[in-house]
């Protein structure tokens, strides 16, 4: 925020000046910046929703507050942060590759994905039981994901080779891909994204992996799967694959794509 106010606010600069500014600039992250290596670097920020009296109380602490700064800031401020420096004079952060960055953004969207889809999940369990729960993951689920995928401006989805849900089938590079996360994680490695960018177009790979709270849907058949689940299960998707897992295993996939310049 230190390094925002020094590159937003000087003298000249009012409060009401720099609220419209930095109202603008979070609102429509394509607006031009005043931070043009940084924006060279990563690219625009995604949209964030936020309220405008919410924004409007950051810029009024950012402007009237004397902001934390590491040590050593003003030094480094002075020698890297030169007006129209590039960034290989700018020493206060890596320079990331693309596959780094569309990295993590790509773990951005399937976090916000899973965050979304975990807490109406949860509020389902809390409401009306497993057995009410299904029903909303039969009716509600996709759409979930498909609002986050409208918010995020990219394509998010969640794939399988053990369907449920048809309309989660994975297609067959998306079938290799799971396959290969198990094996990665069968083998005890540090499970990395898969990141693959083409004609200005990112595809993201993550995997799905169970933890016990799946196991009330997705465990074995009439002990971790009471019977009472079982029936709605059978009744909602008689051709159920998605069975018999244990805990740390992969489920499926976050199937992400999303445009470079966007």
């Amino acid at each position: 925020m230190e390094a925002i106010k020094r590159y937003y606010i000087d003298s000249t600069v009012s409060h009401q000046e720099f609220t419209e500014a930095l109202i603008k600039w979070i609102n429509d992250p394509e607006t031009e910046t005043k931070i043009p290596a940084a924006h060279k670097e990563f690219g625009p920020m995604p949209y964030l929703p936020n309220r405008e009296d919410a924004l409007t109380q950051i810029a009024d602490y950012i402007y009237n507050n004397e902001l934390e700064r590491p040590e050593g800031f003003d030094e480094h401020f002075k020698s890297s942060h030169k007006a129209g420096a590039d960034l290989e004079d700018c020493n206060c952060y890596e320079n990331p590759g693309p596959e780094k960055v569309y990295g993590a953004i790509g773990m951005a969207y399937a976090k916000e994905g899973k965050k979304a889809l975990g807490q109406s999940l949860t509020k389902a369990i809390q409401e009306k039981g497993t057995v009410g729960a299904i029903g909303f993951c039969n009716l509600k689920a996709i759409q979930i994901t498909d609002s986050v995928s409208l918010m995020k401006n990219a394509a998010i989805n969640r794939v399988s080779d053990k369907l449920r849900n048809p309309k989660n089938k994975a297609t067959p590079k998306e079938l290799e891909y799971i396959n290969w996360f198990k094996e990665v994680l069968a083998s005890g490695d540090e499970i990395s994204p898969v990141v693959k960018t083409e004609d200005g177009e990112v595809t993201f790979y993550y995997p799905i992996v169970t933890n016990a709270l799946c196991l009330q849907c997705h465990g074995t058949p009439n002990t971790q799967v009471v019977p009472e689940t079982m029936t709605a299960l059978n009744k909602l998707y008689p051709n159920d694959m998605a069975l018999g897992y244990d805990v740390n295993q992969v489920r499926g996939m976050w199937s992400i794509e999303f445009y470079t310049d966007k």
